[in-house]
């Protein structure tokens, strides 16, 4: 009698314990699945005007630079990858970074383009219930972020991505334009009057740059809720923080020129609203 009440206990035991690993199993499950969003739609300015894009040879400048020196932009555009949604706990909800050769499991990277409007809305899904705060990404792609090797997706040079080699990794951020200062001549690889400034380089110097932005307003989520937040990049703040005269310093292709561009991102990037 008392080895059957024993193994009356044990098995007793064992039901408790897989309907404990069930409902685990269940809260988890719901916790990935929330249902809430969270959108981020970014808006390129230069100054408080509306970035327009111009064509390769206009001579048409709507823009001028801290030296008066007036100036165009036919391309503009830079990555996002490392998303990171701050909560007033100060616990985060993370978006999944995964590179891959496979083009379906690549995540947690994004191409934003002004000549592509598609690409300047990022749709973040099944957010944690919580309040946020800010929102913590990186301009660039960290080396940490790809292994060496072929990529997919948004990061396969055949499909148009970035890459200079795996030395200097992907290009952060490029701003291409044409400027009168510049005396850039026609060649091969420029138009006269070109400037353009490729910013890259991910160790030596490391011009990926991971910046913190405050959300205007806290944002609660929950319950399959939504949320958006504006974010607007300047492009004068880039080029006039770094100084740059187009007179001297029209053309930059490699990491080290790209320094001073690159320590510029932080006062670039701003949340402007939120809804």
């Amino acid at each position: 009698m008392k080895l059957k009440t024993n193994t009356q206990f044990i098995l007793m035991g064992f039901i408790v314990l897989i309907i404990g690993l069930n409902g685990c199993l269940d809260v988890e499950e719901k916790s990935e699945a929330t249902g809430n969003s969270f959108i981020l739609e970014f808006s390129h300015f230069v100054s408080e005007d509306e970035l327009k894009l111009g064509f390769e040879g206009s001579k048409t400048y709507p823009y001028s630079n801290f030296l008066g020196q007036t100036y165009n932009i036919t391309q503009f555009g830079y990555y996002i990858s490392g998303i990171e949604l701050l909560k007033s706990t100060g616990e985060a909800w993370v978006d999944p970074v995964k590179s891959s050769i496979h083009t379906d499991e690549v995540k947690g990277f994004y191409h934003i383009q002004e000549s592509i409007p598609e690409s300047k809305v990022i749709h973040l899904e099944n957010i944690d219930n919580g309040t946020y705060t800010h929102v913590k990404l990186n301009i660039g792609i960290p080396v940490d972020f790809v292994k060496e090797g072929a990529q997919g997706g948004i990061l396969d040079i055949a499909e148009g991505a970035w890459f200079w080699n795996w030395n200097n990794g992907y290009i952060t951020m490029k701003i291409e334009g044409q400027s009168p200062e510049s005396p850039a001549l026609e060649d091969e690889s420029h138009i006269a009057n070109s400037i353009s400034y490729h910013v890259g380089g991910w160790s030596d110097p490391n011009n990926v740059k991971e910046i913190i932005m405050e959300l205007p307003q806290q944002s609660h989520i929950e319950n399959q809720g939504s949320a958006t937040a504006h974010i607007v990049v300047d492009v004068e703040r880039i080029l006039n923080g770094a100084q740059i005269d187009f007179s001297q310093n029209y053309h930059v292709h490699m990491p080290m020129g790209g320094v001073i561009i690159a320590n510029q991102f932080e006062q670039a990037f701003m949340i402007h609203h939120i809804h």
